[in-house]
């Protein structure tokens, strides 16, 4: 196993569920040393064949290395502090129907929330992302693309423009563009803002702790999901920080966003600052925000109504707007990050 630097021990469980659902075969498990950085720990892993990725690290690998995740740019860092919280998951148990009264309640609540939002992508006055330093331009030369992906590129440069998240730029700053495959097949345009990250200053604003979120949902009868659309660009970028931001695109110029892109470390922190302000501190017993996601858990439908509609006219009042498709109301069960949290837990 792993060249012989780990030996095979056996083990009663035979089979685990992965993330996508299905059911596979363990042939043992293996204790494995993880190194990043400057911190080094010993796992327990499991060995499953069927599975073609190398190595999978969940949540509760990121709780024991102290590791904050950038789920919207695929980056991550850690902690100072280590999170002490506890969460429980519980097994899977159906989902509870709703009365006729109740569906017809929430319908309405629903399709009048969206009505005054809008369907076009929302842009809140309330904060902006600046970016902090005195280092000298920073001009790193671009990735060439295959015909294909210069394809892809192009249409979503072209989606990018119409909807005036980015705009031509005469910056002496450049940083290059990567195009990363998601799961479902398409690719994600992406700036490797490294280069600008190591000479700029983060933003110390604190993000929640994903198992203290879990750990407050335990006792919820009734969930909400929200999703904020595009959440970072809703929020803009200052107007002396966008020729920072600067990107080549090849055979087609420079560009700088107008909206806050992905990858910038304090991008984090700065949309956390907002979805809080926005949200407010008389809501933290029933609604919880984990990055783009806004969570909404009541014991009562009653109550669920009521602190439902007050978080779609704060979020309407800060001008931003949330992903329909992506949104589940008033569920007595919902996947989490990979967990699925209910009223057992």
């Amino acid at each position: 196993i792993l060249c012989g630097l780990c030996s095979l021990n056996s083990t009663e469980v035979n089979s685990c569920s992965v993330a996508n659902g299905q059911t596979c075969n363990s042939i043992g498990y293996v204790y494995l040393p993880i190194r990043l950085k400057d911190r080094t720990k010993v796992i327990k892993v499991l060995v499953v064949p069927s599975i073609p990725h190398e190595l999978i690290l969940g949540v509760d690998f990121w709780t024991l290395m102290g590791i904050i995740p950038d789920l919207f740019s695929d980056e991550w860092s850690f902690r100072s502090v280590s999170d002490s919280a506890n969460c429980n998951v519980a097994a899977i148990h159906p989902i509870d129907s709703l009365t006729d009264a109740q569906r017809s309640t929430l319908s309405k609540l629903i399709d009048g929330a969206f009505e005054k939002m809008g369907d076009k992508l929302g842009c809140t006055d309330l904060v902006q992302l600046t970016i902090r330093t005195n280092s000298p331009p920073i001009k790193q030369r671009y990735y060439p693309l295959s015909p294909a992906l210069q394809k892809e590129v192009n249409t979503e440069l072209e989606r990018m423009l119409a909807e005036d998240i980015i705009e031509p730029s005469n910056s002496p700053w450049s940083s290059p563009i990567v195009i990363i495959k998601k799961p479902d097949g398409h690719w994600r345009f992406c700036v490797d803002y490294r280069a600008l990250n190591k000479v700029s200053l983060p933003d110390a604003y604190p993000l929640p702790y994903v198992s203290s979120t879990l750990d407050k949902l335990r006792d919820a009868r009734y969930l909400t999901t929200l999703d904020i659309k595009s959440a970072y660009w809703q929020i803009k970028v200052a107007e002396e920080s966008r020729p920072l931001t600067a990107f080549t695109v090849p055979n087609r110029g420079l560009f700088q966003f107008k909206r806050m892109p992905f990858g910038i470390h304090s991008a984090p922190a700065v949309w956390q600052r907002l979805i809080d302000r926005v949200i407010g501190v008389d809501l933290e017993k029933y609604v919880f925000v984990y990055l783009d996601d806004v969570i909404v858990c009541t014991p009562t439908f009653e109550l669920h109504v009521e602190i439902l509609r007050e978080v779609f006219a704060r979020i309407t009042k800060a001008g931003l707007t949330v992903n329909r498709s992506k949104c589940n109301f008033c569920k007595s069960e919902l996947k989490y990050l990979g967990y699925v949290v209910n009223s057992s837990g």
